[in-house]
């Protein structure tokens, strides 16, 4: 048995494999491990033979249990009866005696307990690279996901599974804004941003002098410049973006959040959520995320020539 110490996920491999040299006679068939990345649990199971005849008599179904973990559930097979047996948890053992058990052959014991995600981190391999390929309608984003050491998971668990693996990317969407809004209202904005810099430093001329240059630009728009930036904050709402994500299977769109911009009118980037789900029978997945950038400023551009000027 390979000394697994120095590695982080042995407080969870270790579950496992301690149990042969616990269990005996009444050693696990099956086990599994059924991880959920984004809340940092685990659920485990085992399939526990307790043949009966006189070994129920002699020694206890003592199964290593890692700090954090918690019996949820017991099943006697083929039924799938409920068991209410009484059991003792002391110095990371959960303890059972077989001859208090029902007359049952197999029984389906369920752990579960919190993670640590820095361990999560050691079991599951994330990339997602910041700069996108850049085309002339549409930035992708290229993320990938895998199980670490696979071999090793294949040799402790019969099954295993690694739900709602998250992966967060932030999809620039500044030139989309700059681009399509009207030059005329840009240039009301930056007078704007002028006077509230020129208040701030409380010199007089320097106030008047911005606030005449505002007022010049300010002429060419139709609406006031808080009406103005309402409008244009209000086109970066993820129900607007997201009709201009696209995510490959078997990720899937869980969350885009444009932020709050609070010295600019627009923001410079969104961060898009995906997720998928990774399993010993599909080990790693590859997707893009595209962002219709051309589609999106079209967007942008229809609106603001409208609502503003």
């Amino acid at each position: 048995m390979s000394d697994m110490s120095g590695n982080m996920t042995a407080n969870l491999v270790d579950v496992v494999k301690g149990a042969y040299d616990y269990i005996d006679d009444f050693r696990p068939q099956t086990k599994s491990i059924r991880y959920n990345y984004r809340e940092s649990t685990s659920e485990m199971t085992f399939l526990i033979e307790v043949p009966d005849s006189r070994k129920r008599l002699f020694g206890d179904i003592k199964i290593p249990m890692s700090e954090g973990y918690r019996v949820k559930e017991m099943f006697a097979l083929p039924e799938y009866t409920p068991v209410r047996a009484a059991y003792d948890v002391k110095d990371g053992y959960i303890t059972f005696n077989p001859s208090e058990l029902p007359s049952q052959d197999e029984y389906i014991l369920t752990l579960n307990g919190d993670v640590d995600p820095e361990t999560l981190k050691e079991i599951v391999h994330l990339k997602a690279p910041e700069d996108p390929k850049r085309k002339e309608k549409e930035d992708s984003y290229w993320v990938h996901s895998a199980i670490k050491k696979p071999g090793l998971m294949k040799d402790i668990y019969d099954d295993m599974k690694v739900d709602n693996v998250d992966i967060s990317m932030q999809v620039g969407v500044q030139r989309c804004f700059s681009n399509a809004i009207p030059d005329d209202a840009l240039e009301v904005f930056d007078r704007t941003r002028e006077l509230l810099d020129a208040s701030n430093e409380d010199d007089r001329n320097q106030v008047i002098n911005a606030s005449r240059r505002r007022f010049q630009a300010r002429r060419d728009i139709s609406t006031s410049p808080a009406e103005a930036a309402e409008i244009i904050r209000s086109l970066a709402t993820a129900d607007n973006i997201q009709d201009y994500i696209q995510v490959d299977d078997p990720f899937r769109e869980r969350n885009i959040n444009p932020g709050q911009p609070e010295q600019n009118i627009f923001p410079e980037n969104i961060s898009v959520d995906v997720t998928t789900d990774l399993s010993l029978d599909q080990q790693a997945v590859d997707g893009n995320i595209i962002f219709r950038k051309k589609s999106f400023q079209d967007f942008v551009e229809e609106k603001t020539d409208n609502e503003i000027l």
